[in-house]
């Protein structure tokens, strides 16, 4: 009984050595898994934290980034706007440059034009000059003819031909003594000379046809014979007197 207690007592033994060696190391292990939880949560706490965190500075990327893009955007904007700016103020610039340089080239040239236009008016002055000259030699030479035509006035009465100056240009004929049952019926013309010294008839009393009329002055003005044309027009009235039978 004895040798069967010590060997019934020698595992008991045993047995509360190793609960006394074991109680240390669970005490040890379940301290060692605490600070292992705790560290296992301090842990993904912190991971948390920090996912938080990028994914806050993520957030906060985007938004800056879009800012970013929209300052970008609003800067190229206001670029382009600069530069349409610049552009119309080079055009600007470079068609005021040119209306300059024209102004430039006008203000040169007025030198010329001003020498140009005193050139043109002493031709004009020369040729208003002439004109007057060649005016009064023209009306000279009307003057005298006019007066050669008046000559010997007082010699053609008795001849029943009377010449009297009506004005400056016109000189009235008259013819008498060609009626012989009224020698004092008159029969009559005006005749003119113009500046280019060709003759011209109006008036004429009794009228003659404007046919032979015109005969007698076409041939005054080819051939220059004042006295044969008073000769024929003297006829020209003559044959219009009715002779009584």
């Amino acid at each position: 009984f004895q040798l069967v207690r010590m060997d019934f007592e020698q595992p008991m033994c045993r047995h509360a050595e190793a609960d006394n060696l074991t109680q240390p190391l669970m005490s040890d292990l379940s301290a060692i898994s605490s600070t292992i939880d705790n560290w296992t949560r301090n842990c993904r706490t912190h991971a948390e934290m920090i996912e938080s965190n990028h994914r806050m500075q993520i957030t906060q990327a985007q938004m800056d980034f879009e800012t970013c893009i929209t300052h970008q955007l609003q800067t190229e904007e206001k670029l382009r706007e600069y530069e349409a700016e610049r552009k119309a103020h080079t055009e600007k610039v470079e068609h005021e440059c040119s209306i300059l340089n024209e102004l430039k080239r006008e203000l040169t040239g007025l030198p010329v034009q001003a020498t140009e236009i005193r050139e043109v008016k002493d031709k004009i002055e020369e040729q208003v000059t002439a004109m007057d000259e060649q005016r009064l030699r023209s009306d000279e030479e009307l003057s005298l003819k006019m007066n050669e035509l008046t000559k010997g006035i007082f010699m053609f009465k008795f001849l029943g031909m009377e010449f009297e100056r009506t004005d400056k240009e016109w000189l009235c004929v008259r013819f008498t003594h060609l009626d012989s049952q009224d020698w004092e019926r008159e029969f009559s013309f005006m005749i003119s000379v113009c500046h280019d010294n060709s003759y011209k008839v109006q008036g004429c009393r009794p009228p003659i046809s404007d046919d032979h009329r015109d005969q007698l002055l076409l041939e005054l003005n080819q051939f220059n014979n004042f006295s044969r044309f008073i000769v024929r027009m003297r006829r020209a009235f003559k044959a219009m007197v009715v002779v009584p039978p």
